[in-house]
């Protein structure tokens, strides 16, 4: 095993801004991801948000994409919603394109037996 340094998605710390009543901004949730002793972030590692991110010295491990995987592949149209993330992703040397299950309905729970 080859380990690269600790990393985090950024859900938790936007989550945790929001709680203590701050509105979540990249430049104070990349400072504090540093001060914690990240090394890496899971980020849409778009031009400004990994010039940023780097500027505190932190580097671009995965991007996040979620899809509603229960529909037929080529409903998904792959080449707009996930090939423009995973480009931007290996641009930044990022490893890992990660992909979560969409629910099949946001707003109402449906019985999943």
């Amino acid at each position: 095993m080859n380990i690269r340094g600790f990393s985090s998605n950024m859900y938790g710390w936007a989550e945790r801004w929001k709680r203590d009543g701050k509105t979540p901004e990249w430049d104070e949730l990349f400072r504090a991801c540093a001060e914690a002793g990240l090394d890496a972030v899971e980020i849409d590692a778009d031009t400004e948000k990994l010039k940023l991110a780097r500027s505190y010295g932190l580097a671009v491990s995965a991007s996040y994409i979620g899809l509603p995987l229960h529909v037929p592949f080529n409903t998904l149209d792959v080449e707009r919603s996930v090939l423009p993330i995973a480009e931007r992703l290996a641009a930044a040397e990022g490893s890992d394109l990660l992909l979560n299950a969409d629910p099949i309905n946001w707003k109402n729970v449906i019985a999943k037996s």
